[in-house]
């Protein structure tokens, strides 16, 4: 375990390993943290903001993404490696499905629209109607969905 630390912050640890002097990994490490951190954070807003399902589209355009910049060295490293023509084709496969999950606008059971936003109604207590509403009730006292959030 402490060799591992030790070649972990740049070291090597005994004279016979020579690669953990390379290139540090605790800064890719840190890199790593930056983007999933980064990654993670966009997904939690695109559920909160959208729908789950954005979620997974966005996961669909990231792993396009990461396919197409895999093939030049600057960022994959020497094992990069042009795509070949099955590669492209499933990357062009998966932005055709993703366009044509698109073409319609995403509904709920009852017919209607899931983007957006209700700003009245308490979130927290979905008990009546739709968000917490009850139809029949006036919004004038009622606190906006924004005084509950922390984001």
């Amino acid at each position: 375990l402490a060799d591992s630390w030790t070649c972990f912050m740049g070291q090597n640890p005994k004279p016979q390993i020579v690669s953990c002097s390379a290139e540090p990994a605790w800064a890719w490490f840190a890199i790593y943290l930056l983007f999933n951190v980064f990654f993670n954070l966009c997904m939690m807003w695109l559920i909160k903001r959208m729908s789950s399902t954005w979620a997974a589209i966005g996961a669909i355009l990231c792993g396009n993404l990461a396919g197409v910049f895999s093939q030049f060295e600057i960022i994959g490293g020497k094992s990069a490696q042009v795509l070949s023509l099955e590669q492209w084709m499933s990357l062009i496969l998966a932005t055709i499905a993703m366009w044509v999950y698109n073409i319609q606008d995403e509904v709920d059971d009852r017919g209607e629209s899931v983007y957006g936003e209700k700003v009245h109604g308490d979130h927290r207590y979905d008990t009546h109607g739709h968000m917490g509403l009850d139809p029949s009730e006036s919004f004038s006292d009622e606190l906006a969905a924004e005084d509950h959030t922390t984001l």
